[in-house]
C-alpha cells in the first residue's frame, strides 16, 4: 500500500494549478497574450509580505516557496508552488496586502498579469471567477487542516508530511527530482 493512499494528502494541497485549466480556448489565449514574462533567480523574492499586489503570477517554469517570516527573522515555509500554479491572487481579490512572501527556489519564469487586466477578465468570465472562489475556499480548508495536524506533530513528523506533500505534487506534474531541497532540522 502506498503511503499517499494511507494518508489524506489531498487535504493539504492547494489546487491553484487547475484554475486556468479547462477554460475556453479564446479566454486562455487572451490571458496568455496579456501575460508579461518575468524571470527570477534562485532566492529572489517575487512578492513580499505586507506589500500590495500589482497583479497575479502564473508559474511557467521552476518552483517557488511561499513563506512567512517571524519576529526573529526566521522563515517558515507554508507551501511549495509548482509549475502551472497561480500566485498572489487571493490578496489581490481581497484588495489586501500579501499575507506571506514568495521567493524562487530555483531559476523561475512567471507570467505576470497586471491587476486591472486580471480583474477585467474576472468580470467577463463567471467560470474564472467561480474557479478562483473555489480555490480560495479550498486554500482555507488546507490552512485549517495544516494548523490542526501540524500543531500535534513533532518536527520529524512535520518534515515527513511536508516531503510527502512535495513528492505527490512533483510526481503529478512530472517534476520529481528537478529541484533539490536541503532541509536542516535540529532534532
Amino acid at each position: 500500500m502506498k503511503i499517499e493512499n494511507a494518508f489524506p494528502i489531498e487535504k493539504f494541497k492547494s489546487y491553484n494549478n487547475s484554475i486556468l485549466k479547462g477554460l475556453t480556448p479564446s479566454l486562455l489565449h487572451t490571458i496568455e497574450n496579456l501575460m508579461i514574462d518575468k524571470t527570477y533567480k534562485k532566492g529572489q523574492n517575487i512578492f513580499i509580505e505586507g506589500s500590495f499586489p500589482a497583479g497575479v503570477f502564473y508559474l511557467k517554469e521552476g518552483m517557488v516557496k511561499k513563506y512567512k517570516t517571524d519576529n526573529r527573522g526566521n522563515e517558515h515555509i507554508l507551501y511549495l508552488c509548482c509549475k502551472e500554479e497561480l500566485l498572489g491572487f487571493s490578496a489581490m481579490m481581497c484588495n489586501e496586502t500579501y499575507s506571506d512572501s514568495a521567493a524562487a527556489l530555483e531559476p523561475c519564469t512567471l507570467g505576470f498579469i497586471p491587476k486591472d487586466i486580471f480583474m477585467e477578465i474576472t468580470r467577463q468570465s463567471n467560470e474564472l471567477l467561480i474557479r478562483l472562489l473555489s480555490s480560495l475556499g479550498h486554500e482555507y480548508g488546507v490552512l485549517v487542516n495544516s494548523i490542526t495536524v501540524f500543531a500535534q506533530m513533532s518536527v520529524r513528523e512535520r518534515l515527513a508530511l511536508t516531503l510527502l506533500i512535495y513528492r505527490t505534487n512533483s510526481k503529478k506534474k512530472g517534476m520529481l527530482g528537478t529541484a533539490k531541497l536541503n532541509y536542516r532540522a535540529k532534532i
